[in-house]
């Protein structure tokens, strides 16, 4: 129980009053109490152990104080009415005398929260007035507590607490609840589960100290009959117990999973809870209680009652081997599962034998399905006097409550009889695995025999070895692989055989040794099979001569022959049709030769050879003028390029013929030292820079006189007009 009361503050200084020293007080604000209760135990005895105060105060700006020193007056001593006792005021309306001794409940260090809590106080059994003095302290000055009525008095605060509350036992620790209501019902959860419900509804009492209820109800021990094998077997005492936890609204609802066989009539208890988790006891009488009637589960159709059943019900038989002789067999079928039903849980198999008749109470179960619905089950021992059974499929619900057995209903398999099988003869099958030889099995096809890949190599005569498949050489000598055996190594997918001295792997086809020549043609060879490494060799030879291909073809992606090496008809070498020579790459070498027969030379030098003269085309500078192509015997060069002829030795140009657009043609000719140069032009003659024969002239006609010298005179124009100098 807790109560809260706002106090003002009783005397004291201002705050911020005082010397250096000593801290300013502090305001005493809320006052609160609650009792600390002992250790749970339902008992009508059971008290609180102590009462805690908790005080909030408030610290004045700029407080110098450590924390505060806390004093109880228990009771007020130094209140301004009366303190009474019962119905009289104590000591006749007085205060009370004597010396004044307030508890003191030491130093509190201000840890930020606003408030102290004080525990550990004695219990009042009646309603007492509690005054509290706090005194701020510091490291240097702890201060005497001043009473509240003497001048300077040190801040104090005032509480009224009421004593704790007593009950009765069964309502010792909180108030019971009022309108307790109970009911039963069964619905189907969201799992399918059929399950029984039980709602619970009560309204609270108005006490504080109340938390919540605790529902109890006790069912009595159920003893269930059930045939052999069903899971369901005894229930022990107080197994099906309900105990609800603390509960702390107005209404609970469980879901039950177990039924009864018979109708129930239980006694369920709401248990009040107080805020500190003490429950009620349990009094018959004043603990608040109602009867709830529990009626068994609605029950469907015989042979149904819970749950849906199974279709397609099958069972054989079989005869597994036996080791010691004793004839067994198994029972295994399936069944198809319902759909659309969420209360199926599954399906048991039962075994009826038909010699009890119509009566099943000694059916036996022999297990439950799996859950897609099949199931096998064994081996039994065959009887010397074979029974024939019944083979039924009992569904049960997800709740483990399982249908009844109804012929006719229930989906079944008659007639199963287990016959022994021997008769007198020995059936291989039947041999115990464990007595045979790996090699041998009892399960080949129904039949005694050997397996696939059983066979070791060890099983065969010394004169007999089989081709064995290894990932790597197995190890040598061995007495199962002598000279002459034969393994394929399937990492390097080559066949190999244990050489002559029995202690190495070598080759299995050793073309020296094992192949007879000419024996292998083209027809025997893979297509393909052949790469560059198995033509490793020095030279492949094409052509004519016999014992050798014809030609290597070069065909475009038309599969149009552009290309041949060797023979092709009457011709003898090689022909491209498209061919690229130097370079570093098809698309920069400098002589190509494309589909229409031109052949180009790109940034080469052209060079012949022969009978001691060497001819270059390279388009280069020769003695100072372009060069197109050179002729040289070594010593003597002639140079032709675009517009200019140059004949040279030793390096230095003799003759030079040129022509331009601008001078027309020109000779250019120098001595052998190459001081003197003569130049013919479309102008006239040039030696060494001077004009000496230009174009035609017009002549003076000749002279009528008969002297000498004008006979020599018209000789002289004569000559020089044969020669075109003058008209």
């Amino acid at each position: 129980m807790s109560k809260t009361i706002a106090i003002s503050q009783v005397g004291g200084t201002p705050a911020g009053s005082g010397g250096a020293a000593t801290p300013a007080n502090v305001t005493i604000g809320a006052i609160t109490y609650t009792y600390i209760w002992g250790d749970g135990q339902q008992s009508s005895a059971r008290r609180p152990t102590s009462l805690r105060l908790q005080i909030a105060f408030t610290k004045p700006l700029g407080w110098t104080g450590t924390g505060v020193h806390a004093y109880v007056e228990y009771p007020d001593q130094s209140a301004t009415t009366l303190f009474k006792l019962g119905t009289s005021a104590l000591g006749g309306g007085n205060q009370l005398g004597g010396s004044w001794k307030p508890l003191d409940l030491g130093q509190f260090q201000d840890d930020g929260s606003g408030f102290i809590t004080l525990d550990l106080i004695t219990i009042p059994d009646q309603t007492v007035n509690i005054r509290v003095y706090l005194v701020g302290y510091s490291a240097l000055s702890d201060p005497a507590v001043v009473r509240a009525t003497a001048v300077g008095a040190s801040p104090s605060g005032v509480i009224t607490v009421a004593p704790p509350p007593t009950f009765a036992l069964g309502e010792e620790n909180a108030q019971n609840v009022t309108g307790l209501t109970a009911s039963t019902q069964y619905a189907v959860n969201s799992q399918g589960q059929l399950v029984l419900q039980l709602m619970v509804s009560w309204q609270p009492p108005d006490d504080p100290n109340f938390q919540g209820v605790f529902i109890y109800m006790h069912r009595p021990a159920q003893v269930v009959t059930a045939p052999p094998g069903t899971r369901t077997g005894t229930l022990q005492a107080n197994a099906l117990d309900v105990n609800s936890g603390l509960q702390v609204g107005t209404q609970w609802t469980q879901e039950l999973s177990m039924f009864p066989v018979t109708t129930e009539f239980n006694t369920l208890y709401a248990l009040s809870v107080d805020t500190s988790g003490n429950v009620n006891s349990i009094i018959v009488g004043t603990t608040p209680q109602v009867t709830v009637e529990i009626d068994p589960p609605p029950q469907g159709n015989a042979g149904k009652e819970f749950t849906s059943l199974v279709t397609n019900f099958t069972c054989s038989i079989g005869y597994p081997a036996s080791g010691d002789g004793i004839e067994n067999y198994t029972l295994s079928g399936s069944a198809t599962i319902p759909t659309g039903d969420q209360t199926f849980g599954g399906y048991q198999v039962f075994a009826h034998d038909q010699a009890n008749g119509t009566d099943h109470s000694q059916d036996w179960v022999l297990g439950t399905a799996a859950t897609n619905g099949s199931y096998n089950f064994g081996p039994y021992p065959v009887q010397s006097t074979p029974s024939t059974l019944d083979i039924y499929a009992v569904s049960f619900d997800v709740n483990n409550n399982d249908n009844t057995i109804v012929p006719g209903t229930t989906p079944r398999v008659t007639g199963i009889s287990p016959s022994l099988q021997t008769a007198g003869s020995l059936i291989g099958t039947r041999l115990k695995a464990s007595t045979l030889d790996a090699t041998l099995s009892t399960s080949v096809g129904g039949k005694l025999g050997v397996p696939d890949s059983a066979l070791a190599i060890a099983k065969f005569a010394s004169t007999i070895r089989p081709i064995t498949l290894a990932t790597s050489d197995p190890s040598l000598p061995d007495a199962h692989y002598p000279a002459g055996t034969y393994y394929f190594n399937t990492t390097s997918h080559t066949l190999k055989k244990v050489a002559a001295s029995g202690s190495t792997w070598e080759l299995g086809v050793n073309g020296g040794t094992d192949i007879i020549a000419n024996t292998i043609t083209g027809g025997q060879i893979v297509a393909g099979s052949i790469s560059t490494t198995e033509l490793n060799t020095t030279e492949i030879k094409v052509g004519g001569g016999g014992s050798k291909p014809g030609q290597f073809g070069v065909y475009d992606g038309s599969n149009v022959l552009i290309g041949w090496i060797g023979t092709n008809g009457g011709n003898v070498g090689a022909w491209f049709k498209t061919c690229r020579v130097g370079g570093s790459g098809y698309s920069t070498a400098p002589f190509q030769a494309d589909s229409s027969g031109n052949v180009t030379i790109n940034g080469a030098t052209f060079t012949l050879t022969s009978n001691g003269i060497t001819t270059t085309v390279d388009n280069s500078t020769f003695a100072g003028f372009p060069s197109g192509i050179q002729i040289s015997d070594g010593t003597n060069v002639s140079a032709l390029a675009a517009g200019v002829v140059t004949v040279a030795h030793s390096g230095v140009a003799k003759i030079s013929a040129s022509y331009s657009g601008v001078t027309g043609g020109n000779i250019e000719v120098w001595n052998t030292t190459g001081s003197h140069t003569s130049f013919w032009s479309a102008s006239g003659l040039q030696f060494d820079g001077t004009q000496v024969l230009t174009s035609q002239q017009t002549g003076p006609g000749n002279t009528t006189d008969v002297t000498d010298v004008a006979t020599r005179f018209n000789n002289l124009l004569t000559a020089l007009r044969a020669h075109g100098l003058i008209t």
